[in-house]
């Protein structure tokens, strides 16, 4: 991470334009991920208008983003991982980085064609992870746009996430539609980024697909998703609110269901899942299940029961 800091630290924003355009792999107006004549007219004004006013503001934040783009492949050969994103160079450069990178994604692609693939995924993911820490409600529509066109699954999962950190209600919803005619696997990472919304919709609706009873590999990372999503630390973080209660009660029950449903993998995510949301409707959940379980299901009634008396997550 020598470069990163070298370039975010020591002061080099100055990007020569020549040799950005001499450089860049597609022409002016198409973005790394996606083109702008994806987005609605309105979004795509909106976009250049809140680009144009950025860079009045500050210029060397575009510069600092452009520099980490054309220097991807060196960032990339310095990594303990070929293809591990880029989040944190992009992150150490703050809010004003926003605007660069949307442009950078949507709109004015500067880098190299000679970049590797594996440094090229670690900017797309990278970006797409640094923007969505932002949680700026401006970068829905790009990621909206580059979620509908991604085909890989990774990118998905990435993209939903950063959706969801947005944590609004058009986030959540846009979350949603696009489940609408995926396939199982895609839907999968979809479900998982959801998590992050921290919301109630975001809650039910993972609930709603654990409780379709999925296949025990999907069963279980759906059941992680509801913890992330109904975390009580999460919840206390976000100074809880009206959904909190709801949420964590609605994950405990879909858990409670996958608990007794699977065995394996999927029934240990939802174990630790359950401990995690640590809902007060937990116990109640467990004596009503005693109610004509086998006795299988009572011994792991008994073992979830014991550990969540003395539940860590508390």
């Amino acid at each position: 991470m020598k470069l990163v800091k070298k370039m975010v630290l020591g002061g080099l924003f100055a990007l020569a334009m020549t040799a950005a355009s001499g450089n860049a792999s597609a022409a002016p107006n198409r973005g790394l991920l996606i083109d702008t004549a994806v987005l609605a007219p309105s979004a795509s004004v909106t976009l250049r208008s809140d680009i144009d006013r950025a860079k009045l503001k500050s210029l060397a934040a575009f510069n600092a983003v452009n520099e980490i783009a054309i220097h991807a492949d060196d960032l990339d050969k310095q990594s303990r991982r070929p293809g591990l994103p880029l989040t944190n160079a992009f992150k150490a450069l703050g809010p004003e980085a926003l605007m660069p990178m949307l442009e950078l994604l949507a709109v004015d692609n500067h880098v190299p064609a000679t970049t590797s693939a594996s440094a090229r995924k670690a900017l797309e993911t990278g970006l797409v992870e640094a923007v969505g820490l932002l949680k700026d409600p401006k970068a829905l529509p790009v990621l909206t746009s580059i979620l509908a066109k991604s085909k890989d699954l990774t990118m998905t999962f990435v993209t939903a996430d950063a959706i969801a950190k947005l944590g609004s209600d058009d986030a959540v919803s846009a979350l949603t539609s696009s489940l609408k005619g995926a396939d199982a696997t895609r839907s999968r990472e979809i479900l998982r980024g959801l998590g992050s919304a921290h919301r109630l919709a975001a809650t039910q609706t993972i609930a709603g697909a654990l409780d379709a009873h999925p296949d025990a590999d999907t069963a279980a990372v759906l059941a992680r998703a509801l913890g992330h999503s109904a975390n009580a630390w999460a919840w206390k973080a976000k100074k809880g609110g009206a959904e909190e209660a709801p949420s964590r009660d609605a994950a405990a029950r879909s858990l409670m269901k996958a608990y007794l449903g699977y065995e394996g993998e999927a029934r240990n995510a939802a174990l630790k899942a359950l401990l995690v949301v640590d809902a007060s409707s937990t116990m109640s959940l467990i004596n009503n299940a005693r109610k004509g379980a086998t006795p299988a299901q009572t011994a792991a009634l008994d073992d979830l029961a014991s550990r969540f008396a003395s539940n860590p997550a508390r």
